[in-house]
């Protein structure tokens, strides 16, 4: 189960562009990306961003008595290191207690930073893990970045969060009910009941539409059988009915309305 988790992580950070190194049998997965690829050489800013996947039992027994630690490092290298590959830069370094608790957890490093001056028009950085001894674990991947005149790579300075209203509420249904000729918010008592009877007229009207095309398909498949066609008749028999009742009904309420306002 956890190989999994840990190569599903690998693989959403392989598909995002992202840098992820897991030391198979290490118990270490780093994430390590660099922004801006692309920065001012009199003025090289970063944001680093480092994260450490420690799985605590294999990178116990990777690191011994000292598994209970470990050190990271960010190193920046220039192209003098092609001739002499030792040559690298240590940018930033930390030391991390590890939560023996958990049996997976990560740790989280990003830090934003000026990198030592150089000529060399490209860079490329990496992270290390190493045992709270000093042997090295793993690596991330070399992560390249271009140093060019006159370019301000400094991130904007960020702005803190600010409340934001969500207008939210429940509409109303009663406005969509059609009373008379126009649709609009019920006034008193009878135009409610007209809304309503009109919103069940409607559903009535189509459900007998269906009920008698049925009933029209069953008289067509019964073939002649006096069983089937006495069902048909009865469904056709009891939609119209439902549909007088429903007729009855919507008029008696037109018949209330003018009671009630003096018409009769």
């Amino acid at each position: 189960m956890v190989i999994k988790i840990i190569a599903l992580v690998v693989l959403m950070g392989t598909l995002a562009g992202f840098n992820f190194v897991w030391a198979q049998g290490t118990g270490a997965t780093i994430f390590f990306d660099v922004q801006p690829r692309t920065v001012d050489i009199q003025s090289p800013s970063v944001t680093i961003f480092f994260k450490v996947t420690i799985e605590r039992d294999i990178f116990v027994v990777t690191c011994g008595s000292s598994g209970g630690n470990f050190e990271w490092e960010v190193y920046v290298k220039d192209e003098s290191a092609l001739l002499n590959p030792a040559f690298n830069t240590l940018v930033r370094e930390g030391r991390q207690d590890i939560d023996l608790s958990l049996a997976i957890k990560e740790y989280k490093f990003d830090f934003a930073d000026t990198l030592p001056l150089s000529e060399s028009p490209r860079r490329e950085l990496y992270g290390r893990i190493n045992c709270a001894v000093g042997s090295e674990v793993t690596r991330s991947s070399l992560v390249p970045i271009t140093q060019v005149t006159g370019t301000t790579s400094t991130p904007p300075p960020s702005r803190p969060g600010e409340p934001q209203i969500i207008p939210w509420g429940i509409s109303n249904p009663l406005p969509f009910f059609n009373l008379g000729s126009v649709s609009k918010q019920p006034t008193n008592l009878i135009e409610l009941i007209l809304g309503v009877s009109n919103w069940l007229f409607n559903i009535a009207g189509s459900l007998i539409v269906i009920l008698i095309i049925y009933a029209g398909v069953r008289f067509m498949i019964s073939r002649g059988n006096p069983g089937e066609i006495q069902k048909a008749r009865g469904i056709l028999y009891w939609a119209l009915v439902g549909f007088a009742v429903v007729a009855i009904g919507k008029g008696f309420i037109y018949l209330l309305e003018g009671v009630i306002s003096g018409i009769f």
